[in-house]
């Protein structure tokens, strides 16, 4: 009944964390399961945060790492990570974080076509298309 619901909620939510807990993001990054407040709030005619806030909700797990490997200057597994997120979707999480983007300016910087990140993700496909 609803308590077995209650009780696997609480086992996924338990489980979410510690995966960000072992990758260092207990503080900084949440579960879709623990983050149930916000995908449910939607603000009204923002159809653009509403997309931003979807493709966040389909790509946390590689935004997890991404942000993890930038917080160690790891820019190569950073740019690894953001490949696997699809061109649209990183071009609609390409918010400020003024408008609700959940990139850190610092971390826009890195992704930027001219950031360390972007550059090596750049660099990559160049090689792997020649």
């Amino acid at each position: 009944g609803q308590g077995a619901y209650y009780f696997a909620m609480a086992e996924k939510r338990a489980k979410d964390r510690v995966i960000l807990k072992l990758l260092g993001l207990h503080a900084d990054v949440y579960s879709e399961e623990e983050a149930d407040d916000f995908k449910d709030a939607k603000p009204v005619g923002d159809d653009l945060l509403i997309e931003h806030n979807a493709a966040a909700r389909d790509n946390w797990v590689s935004i997890a790492y991404i942000k993890g490997y930038m917080a160690k200057e790891d820019w190569a597994a950073a740019a690894e990570a953001y490949a696997e997120i699809p061109k649209e979707h990183r071009d609609i999480l390409n918010i400020a974080p003024s408008k609700g983007g959940m990139w850190t300016t610092d971390e826009r910087k890195l992704l930027r076509p001219d950031g360390e990140v972007q550059r090596i993700l750049t660099q990559e496909l160049r090689e792997n298309a020649a």
